[in-house]
């Protein structure tokens, strides 16, 4: 079954039992997956560092409010809960940026 919403494609199949296996279809040749162009994802400031753990479920964040906040001594904890994003990732953004990591 093929799922699209909001220009996200997801497949998603039943589980095959091994017994299973041998009565799929069998396709000598598979065709070449076309997978299209990706956009390497960029944080602005600091030379644009790579958030190299991007991802499609990744919220989009305004880079110069982060920067703001931690320039005015936002923790990573007060930084998660302003922005809506879990600490770890929080703390990364600070590293990332030169702010003060602690809690």
């Amino acid at each position: 079954m093929r799922i699209t919403q909001d220009g996200i494609v997801r497949l998603q199949v039943p589980k095959v039992e091994e017994a299973m296996l041998g009565r799929l279809p069998q396709a000598r040749e598979v065709p070449r997956l076309e997978l299209g162009s990706f956009v390497e994802a960029r944080i602005s400031g600091q030379g644009g560092a790579v958030d190299a753990r991007g991802g499609w479920q990744r919220k989009e964040l305004d880079m110069e409010e982060v920067e703001a906040a931690i320039a005015e001594g936002m923790t990573a904890s007060q930084l998660g809960r302003e922005f809506g994003i879990n600490f770890n990732r929080a703390k990364r953004l600070m590293e990332q940026l030169g702010g003060d990591d602690g809690d």
